[in-house]
């Protein structure tokens, strides 16, 4: 089952994440955040490990940085919602180190650069058939089909 809410408290920050109001709102986000060519500088995603303990701060902090316009991420209103201010040309940050570890254990996002020993960059996996299998067994339990979850899926993988 699929759980919507990756909201924690921080102790620095208190209580940010994600947490999706619906299970359609969920799967469209996964299906943006799958389609690898939306991972980019200019006007997508990039999603981020920074491994800030090694300079000395508390932890690490696992975020998306969003490059759009606010009415773009609109689409997302669970990313919307969590939004933060941004930095250098990012235009926000949407901190959730529970959602970013479940995009890595659940649906096989993979870690593939490091940048001065202080990030690690996150892509989706590039069979999108596993996405789409393992979101299909994790709502085998709701009351979606097949077709219907590829479509909302689609909605968020093709915008």
């Amino acid at each position: 089952m699929i759980r919507l809410d990756f909201t924690t408290e921080n102790p620095v920050h208190g209580v940010c994440g994600i947490n999706f109001n619906s299970f359609e709102d969920y799967i469209k986000t996964l299906g943006y955040l799958s389609n690898r060519d939306h991972h980019n500088d200019y006007d997508g995603v990039k999603i981020k490990v920074e491994k800030n303990y090694i300079g000395g701060a508390f932890t690490e902090e696992k975020r998306i940085y969003y490059y759009g316009n606010d009415s773009f991420l609109e689409n997302f209103s669970a990313l919307y919602n969590a939004k933060s201010a941004g930095v250098g040309s990012a235009t926000y940050r949407i901190n959730s180190n529970d959602y970013i570890d479940h995009l890595l254990t659940i649906y096989n996002f993979i870690h593939y650069n490091d940048v001065k020993k202080y990030t690690t960059y996150i892509l989706p996996p590039e069979d999108l058939n596993d996405v789409l299998n393992r979101l299909y067994e994790n709502l085998k339990e709701c009351d979606f089909n097949k077709k219907n979850i590829k479509d909302i899926f689609d909605s968020g993988y093709f915008l």
